[in-house]
C-alpha cells in the first residue's frame, strides 16, 4: 500500500488506507473478543490505525507503529455490530506491505505446480516462496464451455484431465480421462434422472457429476442412488474419489450461499454474517457419508429425513425444522418391519 500524503499534500481527515467489509458485513458481538492477525512491514516508521467500523460508530480502534522488519500484530476488539468492516488507515506518506496468504490456507493449488525449481515455471514458483511442487491430481479444462480443446500436450501423465463436454450421450472426439456432467433441474426431472448412467458405455472416459425444499432434496437422493449403481465404491463428501464403474467424482454446487446475495437455489448451507443453517440438501449429502461401504459401524440404526409438508424448508428462524432423526435398531435381523414415511430419505446401518 503506497500512501502519497506529504507536507504539501496532507492526507484527508481520518487518513487513507484499505477497508474489508467482509461478506455483507463482519459480525462483531459485545462480550466476545476478536483477534485481528496480520504481518506488516514499512519502508520507514509509520503508524497504522486499525479499527472495526459499524454502520453508526467506531467499534474498536487501536494505533500500531509499523517498522521496517516483518512483525506479527495481534489486536482484540469487544463490541457489537452485525455489519461491521475492518479498516487499516494511516495519515503519513510511505509504503506498507501487508502479507496476504490465501491459496494454501484454503488448500487450493496454484498453476505453477509440478515443475522442479531449476526449470522456468519452477524458478518463478520458488521465487514466490514455494520451491516444493504442488500435488495436483486433476485439472478441469474450462467450465460448461464444451469445445475448447486447444490445451497443450500432456506433460504429466499422472495428472488426469476433465473435459467439459458431456460424454453420457455420445462418444467424445478428444482425449480425456473424465467428462463433466452438470445437472440443475426441478425435483420431478431429478427423479427421472436416477437412471441417467445405467446404460452408458462402460468404455471411454468416466464422469464426474454435480447438482430448498424437502421434495428437491428427496429427488437429489434418488439421483445419487442412481450414481451409486454405477460405481463400485463411493466416498461421498463435497468432492469424492473412488474406484468406479462410470461415475468417479461427485460434487455439490453451490455448497454455500450468503442470503444477502442468493443467485440460485437450492444450496447446501445458507448463512449471513452471524447465522447459518443447513438445508435439506445438505442433510442428504450427510446421509451418504457413512454409507460408503468403507466405514466400520458400531451400532445398528436407521436415519430418516422427512417433514409433514413436502414443501417445507429450514430457515434462520427454524434451522432444525428438517433434520435427520436417528432411531436404534435393537433387534435387526433377516426380517424386520420399518415404516417409510412418504417423501423421505431413509438410511439403514446394519451390522453383519
Amino acid at each position: 500500500m503506497k500512501v502519497l500524503c506529504s507536507e504539501s499534500f496532507p492526507c484527508p481527515s481520518g487518513g487513507v488506507g484499505i477497508s474489508n467489509p467482509g461478506s455483507w458485513g463482519m459480525n462483531i458481538e459485545k462480550g466476545q473478543k476478536y483477534q485481528i492477525v496480520f504481518y506488516a512491514k514499512a519502508d520507514g516508521a509509520i503508524n497504522l490505525d486499525v479499527s472495526f467500523v459499524g454502520s453508526e460508530k467506531e467499534l474498536m480502534d487501536i494505533m500500531l507503529q509499523i517498522g521496517q522488519g516483518w512483525r506479527l500484530y495481534m489486536v482484540e476488539a469487544n463490541a457489537t455490530n452485525h455489519n461491521a468492516s475492518l479498516q487499516i488507515t494511516t495519515s503519513k506518506g510511505g509504503v506498507v506491505w501487508l502479507d496476504q496468504q490465501l491459496a494454501e490456507d484454503l488448500g487450493a493449488l496454484p498453476v505453477l505446480l509440478e515443475v522442479r525449481p531449476n526449470q522456468d515455471g519452477g524458478a518463478l514458483r520458488a521465487s514466490m516462496g514455494h520451491p516444493k511442487p504442488f500435488d495436483l491430481r486433476i485439472v478441469t479444462i474450462g467450465n460448461e464451455d464444451c469445445g475448447k480443446f486447444n490445451y497443450k500436450e500432456r506433460v504429466y501423465s499422472d495428472i488426469q484431465i476433465i473435459s467439459n463436454c458431456d460424454g453420457s450421450e455420445k462418444s467424445l472426439d478428444h482425449p480425456t480421462d473424465l467428462y463433466d456432467f452438470h445437472i440443475y433441474t426441478k425435483a420431478m426431472d431429478m427423479f427421472s434422472k436416477s437412471t441417467k448412467f445405467d446404460n452408458v458405455s462402460r468404455y471411454g472416459p468416466k464422469d464426474d457429476a454435480g447438482n430448498g425444499t424437502l421434495l428437491a432434496a428427496v429427488a437429489e437422493a434418488a439421483f445419487l442412488i442412481g450414481l451409486e449403481r454405477n460405481r463400485s465404491l463411493l466416498v461421498f463428501l463435497i468432492i469424492c474419489f473412488s474406484y468406479c464403474d462410470i461415475v468417479r467424482i461427485v460434487s455439490y454446487a453451490p455448497l454455500f450461499v450468503n442470503m444477502n446475495n442468493r443467485k440460485w437455489t437450492p444450496d447446501a448451507i445458507a448463512f449471513d454474517s452471524y447465522r447459518h443453517y443447513e438445508t435439506p440438501h445438505y442433510w442428504v449429502q450427510y446421509l451418504f457419508i457413512p454409507s460408503s461401504g468403507c466405514s466400520n459401524l458400531d451400532q445398528q440404526r436407521y436415519i430418516v429425513l422427512t417433514a409433514p409438508n413436502v414443501r417445507e424448508e429450514n430457515s434462520f428462524s427454524e434451522p432444525n425444522k428438517i433434520v435427520p432423526q436417528h432411531t436404534p435398531l435393537e433387534a435387526a435381523s433377516g426380517d424386520m418391519n420399518v415404516i417409510l414415511p412418504p417423501y423421505s430419505v431413509t438410511s439403514f446401518d446394519l451390522l453383519k
